[in-house]
């Protein structure tokens, strides 16, 4: 058993040592490592209670990042699922504007 065992390792671990530069040089990690290491926001301002961040980076390549408004970002969601937030509601009361509206 363990014979079978340490030949099989040593082939495992001969395939990795000889394919792994391929690898490396066809995936490029480095470029991968250099992108997810960038620094894409920036803060705006602090107060005692909130701070406000801004993003610097490209604008991504999801649909939900190219929306502007929450109800634009709706058309994209799965409503099948709470991915936002789910809340009981306790009270309904009906509001007007100054306008009476």
């Amino acid at each position: 058993m363990n014979i079978t065992l340490f030949h099989t390792k040593l082939i495992v671990n001969t395939y990795t040592a000889l394919s792994l530069p391929f690898y490396a040089i066809y995936q490029k990690p480095w470029q991968r490592l250099k992108i997810s290491n960038q620094i894409y926001s920036q803060m705006i301002s602090k107060t005692s209670d909130s701070v406000v961040w801004t993003r610097n980076g490209p604008p991504g390549t999801k649909p939900i990042t190219q929306c502007s408004t929450y109800l634009e970002a709706f058309k994209f969601m799965d409503r099948s699922r709470p991915s936002i937030g789910v809340r009981e509601i306790l009270d309904e009361k009906i509001s007007f504007d100054e306008e009476g509206n």
